[in-house]
């Protein structure tokens, strides 16, 4: 017998309401274990003597909202698979490949712009040309230690999935069930933001010496996830899979490309941070709001 529309909307607005109680489910758990893990572990990492132990447990957090996406689909019955409707994205095509080499080059992309726009404005931070030999600054140290930040950030990539498979694979595509693409978007950066408030209090990214420490920290950093999730996100719709929002995610951390090796990074260190940071982080957001603009909400399963 053919379904009547009320039919249809009550089991639409069904589903959105379980969407909406896993969506809660998820960012209490995340935001409870990660929270907990920001405040009791990483201000004693100083504290561990074993080099390995001590950035493993750096990295930790970033593996918590993997763990509550684990406990959520628990809790929730979802179920694991690896692709498809609710899965776990981890899957991808033969034919998505190219959005891989397009997570890796992005970063490299508005890095080395947004670097050539911090050292436009403060000249000074760059090191002196006839410094170059004094400090072994050649050709082939440059391309070495690019080629090692490349391999860094390949391992890497494994940890970043700690955060992807829980906001990009697993509270993305919900929130673009409950919202319009673009609402999501924000919505989605916003939580992902205030996320890191505690590292941000705690003085990570930006210190604690800044006018209006710590809202205008958690603030730019807000922003700056709105931007770097609106593009994960697309990575993510468009490649069908978790895996180049984790690439793009660890080529970023590693702050790749030439001009942060050619900075002083003593005289970058004793400059407003906050100043730095928001405008290295124009051209990552110049391409973010050209994507939200353009974004259609497709469909991420």
């Amino acid at each position: 017998m053919e379904k009547t529309k009320f039919e249809f909307d009550e089991k639409q607005e069904k589903n959105r309401d379980n969407v909406l109680k896993r969506v809660i489910i998820f960012v209490a758990i995340c935001m409870g274990i990660s929270w907990l893990y920001d405040i009791t572990v990483i201000p004693r990492i100083n504290h561990v003597k074993n080099v390995i132990l001590a950035q493993a447990l750096s990295m930790g957090g970033m593996l918590c909202p993997m763990i509550a996406m684990i406990i959520t689909r628990l809790i929730t019955k979802e179920g694991f698979a690896l692709s498809g409707d609710g899965s776990l994205m981890l899957k991808l095509r033969l034919k998505k490949m190219p959005w891989l080499i397009a997570a890796i080059l992005l970063p490299y992309i508005y890095t080395e712009l947004g670097g050539r726009i911090l050292t436009w404005i403060y000249p000074e931070i760059l090191i002196p040309k006839n410094m170059y030999a004094a400090l072994g600054i050649t050709t082939g140290s440059l391309v070495a230690k690019m080629l090692s930040q490349f391999v860094m950030a390949i391992a890497f990539t494994l940890v970043a999935l700690g955060e992807e498979a829980g906001f990009r694979a697993y509270m993305m595509p919900k929130l673009m069930i409950l919202f319009s693409g673009r609402k999501a978007l924000v919505l989605g950066g916003i939580i992902w933001g205030l996320w890191h408030a505690p590292l941000i209090i705690m003085g990570q990214n930006f210190g604690t010496s800044y006018p209006g420490y710590p809202y205008v920290g958690v603030l730019l950093m807000t922003l700056n996830c709105i931007f770097a999730g609106t593009i994960l996100t697309y990575l993510t719709v468009k490649s069908k899979s978790v895996w180049p929002a984790a690439l793009m995610h660890a080529f970023n951390n590693s702050r790749p490309g030439v001009v942060y090796m050619l900075i002083n990074s003593q005289k970058l260190a004793k400059l407003d941070q906050i100043q730095i940071k928001a405008i290295a982080l124009i051209p990552m957001g110049i391409i973010a709001i050209i994507l939200l603009i353009r974004f259609k909400g497709e469909e991420m399963a």
